[in-house]
């Protein structure tokens, strides 16, 4: 929001900075100025005036003529604006919100610096609260934050941040590898196509998901000794050994298995069907396919249809040895 105190009003509109600030304060009780409708907020931090509070003109809701009198553009120019999520919102994120919302609400009642926003404090940090889908302690420090978000943006400043790594690899394989084989990370990417290379073609192979991550993980020590790992070979092995969620990154790969090797398993698991139903409300429209097929005569006259049957003489009359049916 972009907002122009009274002085800037004042000097707009040529009058007195103090008839400004009348005019605003009479804008707060719903009251006109020279015609004109003066949307006002209370600016956030300033304290004055008979009411305690401090009018300021925000520009977003201002009219066009308003505008015109104030010298400004018809329309905001517009300010990028970075957003805090990089997808869009869901429950999780909203529920998360409303929960820092409520956890800062006390001290958010309570006037900056004074002695009870600081008791408000002390009493959150000390408490468990609920955010989200778990329970935690926060640390004053966070509360603060909270507190700064909301003040400048409101509630919908206080949406979880997305990550800044968000959809990108941080485990190459396994955490344990990683971390304890001490190879360099150009090292590291390239044994990790490789492994993930022997992987595919594992289950390509029709190996199971518990065969495909033994093999793997013989694979891997091969790997790590050839970069250079020099550990014994029973604490290689521990480093070693992978995970199922691990083996799970290549799932997509049974599809093309099956369908290489098991086409009833491809079309029963893999193949996207339409399964539909008579309606069960009045009035409901039934969508379907058609799809036609050709009988032979022979099957055809053995139809429990009648018009299948009929169809089917007339078709043998006609000289064809099939028929189409839809």
């Amino acid at each position: 929001m972009t907002f122009m105190s009274a002085n800037g009003f004042a000097a707009a509109t040529g009058i007195a900075e103090q008839v400004a600030r009348r005019a605003l304060a009479r804008a707060a009780c719903g009251k006109t100025w020279r015609g004109h409708t003066l949307p006002v907020v209370a600016l956030d931090g300033r304290r004055g005036g008979a009411s305690g509070k401090v009018w300021g003109l925000d520009l977003d809701k201002a009219s066009p003529d308003l505008r015109v009198l104030l010298g400004l553009p018809e329309t905001l120019p517009p300010t990028p604006v970075e957003p805090r999520l990089k997808t869009r919102p869901d429950d999780r994120h909203v529920v998360t919100a409303v929960d820092r919302q409520r956890i800062i609400g006390p001290m958010l009642a309570a006037p900056k610096g004074s002695h009870a926003r600081a008791a408000a404090f002390r009493v959150a940090a000390a408490q468990q609260h609920k955010v989200g889908e778990g329970w935690a302690r926060i640390s004053k420090r966070t509360l603060r934050e909270w507190v700064s978000r909301a003040e400048g943006g409101g509630v919908a400043a206080l949406f979880p941040t997305a990550r800044s790594d968000k959809g990108k690899v941080r485990v190459r394989i396994t955490r344990a590898w990683q971390n304890g084989c001490g190879l360099a990370s150009e090292v590291q990417d390239r044994i990790a196509e490789d492994l993930a290379r022997t992987a595919r073609g594992l289950i390509l192979k029709g190996r199971s998901a518990r065969e495909t991550r033994r093999l793997a993980s013989v694979e891997l020590q091969r790997h790590s000794v050839a970069a250079g790992v020099t550990l014994p070979k029973a604490a290689l092995a521990r480093l070693c050994k992978l995970t199922g969620a691990w083996v799970a990154r290549f799932a997509e790969m049974k599809a093309a298995r099956d369908y290489t090797f098991d086409h009833k398993r491809y079309s029963d698991k893999h193949e996207y069907r339409v399964h539909r139903s008579l309606t069960r409300e009045p009035m409901e429209v039934l969508m379907g396919d058609v799809h036609h097929a050709d009988l032979s005569i022979a099957d055809a006259m053995l139809s429990s249809f009648r018009a299948l049957r009929e169809a089917a003489g007339d078709a043998a009359r006609q000289g064809r040895v099939t028929v189409r049916v839809s």
